[in-house]
């Protein structure tokens, strides 16, 4: 192979390196962005519970049956805890297999 050839073969390896790096930081910042509005209808949820019932709801369970609380649990965790009922739950939305769990 000539010079010319190892340099075009060079420019499409660093160009398809570039490629690979983008998708990658794009698809980690659609997954911060999928747990943040995740998090955020839980919380909007809880907040409409406690509005409408007096008291913040026990569970996620509970705001998934009353409250239409909709998100895909094979791909993302919720932790809700909920220590009394008149005070906001503490809420975490994590990536299964991505944040160890």
């Amino acid at each position: 192979m000539s010079r010319r050839d190892w340099f075009k073969l060079a420019v499409i390896v660093v160009v398809l390196a570039a490629a690979v790096l983008l998708v990658t930081r794009i698809s980690r910042t659609q997954d911060v962005a999928e747990t943040e509005l995740i998090e955020n209808a839980v919380r909007s949820a809880a907040l409409n519970c406690y509005a409408l019932e007096g008291a913040y709801p026990v569970d996620v369970e509970y705001l998934r049956e009353h409250y239409q609380l909709v998100y895909n649990d094979d791909r993302y965790l919720v932790v809700y805890n909920a220590e009394m009922e008149n005070v906001m739950p503490e809420i975490l939305v994590l990536t299964r297999g991505e944040d160890g769990v």
